[in-house]
């Protein structure tokens, strides 16, 4: 699904630490995916708080929201500019 998106991305697993738990206010030692992908010259990160608990399949379906909301912000972003 991403690849229809970006023209490279990569997704990456790290934990919460002091910093982002500040940031996100999401427990320290949590996972966490971090997307980035570039696409037209742009690069895009987000980062995508994953539960303990969590199954294979609920981070598919998380990962995918995330995917059509990438693409969402892209389209608009692409349309402010050809307006501008």
């Amino acid at each position: 699904m991403l690849d229809g998106i970006f023209d490279y991305y990569d997704i990456s697993l790290t934990k919460v630490d002091t910093r982002l738990h500040a940031e996100e206010s999401w427990p320290i030692g949590t996972d966490v995916y971090v997307l980035c992908g570039i696409y037209a010259s742009q690069i895009y990160v987000q980062r995508l708080y994953i539960v303990r608990e969590a199954t294979e399949n609920m981070i598919k379906l998380q990962i995918e929201k995330l995917a059509v909301r990438l693409k969402t912000e892209i389209s608009k972003s692409n349309n402010q500019l050809s307006q501008g």
